[in-house]
């Protein structure tokens, strides 16, 4: 007989909570942007289709940032 392993889940915030803050980081990520230093990094995201704003922040569009999601491992070790 096999018994199947306890996988306790502990919910912290409401779903709500959770999109609010999802929603408000995508926000932040296209209109405030980042402000890069490395410069390899910058330059595979403007080509990936970010854009530099005047203060010099990297832009990321929402469809970059869905690509970039959605091509994420849905987990790792450390």
């Amino acid at each position: 007989m096999s018994i199947a392993p306890i996988r306790p889940q502990i919910r912290f915030l409401g779903q709500p909570l959770l999109e609010r803050i999802v929603a408000e980081a995508r926000d932040l990520l296209e209109n405030v942007g980042l402000e890069m230093t490395h410069p390899e990094v910058t330059d595979l995201t403007l080509k990936a289709g970010g854009k530099r704003n005047p203060a010099g922040r990297v832009l990321m569009p929402a469809k970059l940032v869905e690509q970039a999601l959605v091509s994420a491992p849905r987990s790792f070790c450390l």
